[in-house]
């Protein structure tokens, strides 16, 4: 919710190591609760989030998470309202 507040249509998938220890494909950014994955095996940012576990308002995490996707995905400036334009990259 706080991601599509800043403009972005998103589509969240599960994935559990313990039954698929495989890197995720086809994904913009990865949240690991444990840190299952080395940089090198992903083809996208990936961000800890076992802060969030604790707090799920926890600010520095939230925060990682707004750069790297503003910073990897810049949302285009479509009317009041910052809608993501068809055809883009979430």
């Amino acid at each position: 919710a706080l991601l599509e507040a800043r403009g972005y249509q998103i589509k969240i998938d599960h994935q559990s190591i313990w039954e698929n220890s495989s890197p995720p494909v086809n994904v913009d950014l990865v949240f690991q609760l444990i840190p299952a994955f080395k940089p090198e095996e992903l083809s996208c940012p990936s961000i800890g989030i076992r802060p969030l576990l604790r707090d799920l308002n926890d600010r520095d995490t939230l925060e990682k998470v707004f750069q790297i996707v503003e910073r990897t995905y810049p949302v285009p400036a479509a009317g009041p309202d910052r809608r993501i334009q068809e055809g883009t990259r979430p």
